[in-house]
C-alpha cells in the first residue's frame, strides 16, 4: 500500500526541514549556482511554500516567489506571473508522485491568487527526466540560454535562437546552461 502524501503549508516550525530538504534535496545537480551554494534560513523573498509530508516527515518543498524578467524592457517584472523557486524531494522519495502533488498544490494556490502564468528555471545539467516532469505537468520550454568564457575570462549569456547561427560563439568554454518553462494558468484544461 502506497503512503499518503501530505500537502501543507510551511511554517516557521518546520525550518530545519525546510534547510534540510534544500540542501539535501538537490544533490547531485551539476551546476555551479548548487555547488557553491548552502541554505542557511528561510529566504524572505519566499510568497509561499509547500511541504510533502509523508511518514511523519517532511519529504519535499515548492516554493513561489515574484517572478523577476531578465529582460530590462519588462521593467524585471511581469504582472500576472509567478515564479516556481524551488522544488525539491528527497532522493529516497522520489518518483513516489511527491513532486507531482506539490506541483498541483502550487497550480492551485496560483490560480486561486489570479496569477497568470508559473515560471520555473532549471539551471546547469540537470536530470533530463525534470524536463519531461514538466512537461508531463503542462509545463512549455520556452527559453534556453548558455552561459559562455571567453578566453579573457569574461562571462556572458546568451539566448540559444538567438545565436545559433554565430559560430564564434562555439569556441568559448560553455560553463553553464539554463533552461526556462512556463505554465499557463489561462488555458482551459481538456
Amino acid at each position: 500500500m502506497d503512503t499518503p502524501i501530505e500537502i501543507i503549508d510551511y511554517e516557521p516550525r518546520y525550518e530545519n526541514w525546510y534547510l534540510f530538504i534544500e540542501n539535501r534535496g538537490f544533490a547531485g545537480f551539476d551546476s555551479p549556482w548548487t555547488q557553491s551554494s548552502t541554505v542557511e534560513a528561510y529566504p524572505s523573498d519566499i510568497l509561499k511554500t509547500f511541504l510533502a509530508r509523508m511518514e511523519n516527515m517532511i519529504v519535499g518543498l515548492a516554493s513561489l516567489t515574484e517572478w523577476l524578467s531578465f529582460r530590462p524592457q519588462n521593467n524585471n517584472t511581469e504582472n500576472g506571473a509567478i515564479e516556481l523557486n524551488s522544488i525539491g524531494v528527497l532522493p529516497e522519495y522520489r518518483s513516489r508522485g511527491v513532486g507531482s502533488r506539490l506541483l498541483e498544490a502550487v497550480k492551485q494556490w496560483s490560480q486561486e491568487q489570479g496569477y497568470r502564468r508559473i515560471y520555473a528555471f532549471l539551471m546547469g545539467d540537470v536530470r533530463w527526466d525534470l524536463h519531461r516532469f514538466y512537461r508531463r505537468a503542462g509545463y512549455e520550454l520556452i527559453e534556453q540560454w548558455l552561459e559562455l568564457k571567453d578566453a579573457q575570462g569574461r562571462t556572458t549569456d546568451i539566448r540559444i535562437e538567438d545565436y545559433w547561427h554565430n559560430p564564434g560563439y562555439l569556441k568559448q568554454k560553455i560553463i553553464d546552461r539554463g533552461y526556462i518553462y512556463c505554465l499557463h494558468l489561462t488555458r482551459s484544461e481538456h
